[in-house]
């Protein structure tokens, strides 16, 4: 079952257990820009929007509703699996929620996150066997190598991933593949200033991943991949043939 049908009708059942405070239910991920189930409410879209601002919150919070006729709390419970933040369940209700009812709610981000975790761990072993696949088939690396950096941008949920090589001889890395940038920008090296550093040079050289979180802050980017696509996050991954 999808996750997104599996989550709905757990919504669904969840809210049938609160029968006489006119519960509602949502759930906003991490991974997605979507609530579900969607309302058109205006007035709900609303406080579902400012709550989801609430992603990385580590504990619950409880705010009294105004301008909802019938709703007089919502309540911001985080989805987490181990301390990872996958989301947010949202529950508005007619009165203040109890302590039962919030436990309750607790108990079901539980359910929500193990089904969360469970679709992306058979979601990541299809892509990492869609790319072995890749990875031994036959054909031409031109062909090939798009398609290997399309599932990597899925696999790490990126918004881009691009392929190079170091060549030696020319001391210089040669683009083989992008996804999610201008391919033809890439690999024509408009992107790239006189002098600017290889980013795959050291890589190549340490055989070592390079990770930066704060990419924009850098006084020093190693890379004008990071300018010219306002990156914020990046990896940096050794290719190695075994």
């Amino acid at each position: 079952m999808h996750l997104t049908t599996f989550v709905e009708q757990l919504l669904e059942q969840a809210a049938g257990l609160f029968p006489h405070s006119n519960v509602q239910l949502y759930v906003r991920l991490r991974t997605s820009a979507q609530f579900m189930p969607q309302t058109e409410n205006a007035a709900i879209i609303r406080h579902l929007n400012h709550a989801a601002e609430k992603l990385t919150a580590p504990d619950i919070e409880q705010i009294e509703i105004l301008d909802i006729p019938g709703i007089q709390a919502l309540l911001i419970l985080p989805i987490k699996k181990e301390e990872i933040v996958e989301g947010v369940l949202l529950a508005f209700g007619s009165a203040a929620f109890t302590e039962e009812q919030r436990n309750l709610l607790a108990a079901l981000t539980g359910q929500i996150a193990l089904a969360i975790h469970i679709s992306y761990t058979e979601k990541n072993l299809t892509i990492h066997n869609e790319i072995a696949r890749l990875a031994t088939s036959e054909g031409e690396w031109e062909a090939v190598l798009p398609h290997m950096a399309e599932r990597l941008t899925t696999l790490f949920q990126a918004d881009a991933c691009t392929i190079t090589l170091w060549d030696e001889s020319t001391k210089e890395p040669r683009r083989l593949a992008a996804w999610g940038i201008d391919l033809q920008a890439f690999l024509s090296h408009q992107d790239r200033p006189a002098n600017a550093p290889w980013l795959t040079k050291t890589i190549v050289r340490d055989m070592q991943p390079i990770f930066i979180n704060n990419a924009a802050q850098l006084a020093s980017a190693p890379t004008p991949l990071i300018n010219a696509y306002n990156v914020k996050t990046l990896a940096g991954l050794p290719l190695k043939a075994r």
